[in-house]
């Protein structure tokens, strides 16, 4: 069975199908009142991909905010190779582990 439905009391885990997630978006930043951005909300079903151990919020950020930090003057250095390289890898090593609760057969 690929589906089982867990114990309303039972802990976000990996895998779980959560329907009525709200998802935040920011819909309108002006760098000059930076207190009151505008965000917009939607309703979405989810899935949790990140192993359970990792349980973490994540940000993520619109291109378009980066973009005008940017020309504003708010960036203050980048990361130079190999060490963005090296941090971008232990990142994606830490949110793209697979975790399985017992080996599979392979033909």
């Amino acid at each position: 069975m690929i589906y089982q439905l867990p114990a309303v009391d039972q802990p976000v885990d990996q895998g779980d199908i959560i329907d009525g997630c709200p998802i935040l978006q920011v819909a309108l930043f002006d760098p000059q009142d930076a207190a009151a951005p505008k965000v917009a909300c939607s309703i979405a079903r989810v899935v949790v991909l990140t192993q359970t151990c990792d349980l973490r919020q994540l940000h993520t950020v619109p291109t378009e905010v980066l973009k005008t930090l940017c020309q504003l003057g708010q960036r203050k250095a980048r990361i130079q190779p190999p060490y963005r390289e090296h941090l971008a890898k232990h990142f994606a090593d830490t949110y793209s582990r697979i975790g399985l609760p017992l080996p599979y057969e392979t033909l």
